[in-house]
């Protein structure tokens, strides 16, 4: 469950845009860039947490 509470997060935030959008405080610029920016950090977040698990074991 320790390694979970990242991607979890990440999809909450898309989640939340994704309301935020239907409900009209976002318009279309806004959601595809709140998109972008969560999925560079889930590659970014996803590669630092392997990174950081491998040199933990080195």
């Amino acid at each position: 469950m320790k390694k979970l509470w990242y991607p979890i997060l990440v999809l909450v935030v898309m989640l939340i845009l994704a309301f935020l959008y239907f409900t009209g405080v976002l318009n279309d610029f806004q959601l595809k860039a709140g998109l972008v920016i969560c999925t560079l950090c889930w590659f970014v977040g996803l590669a630092l947490m392997d990174w950081v698990s491998k040199r933990g074991e080195g």
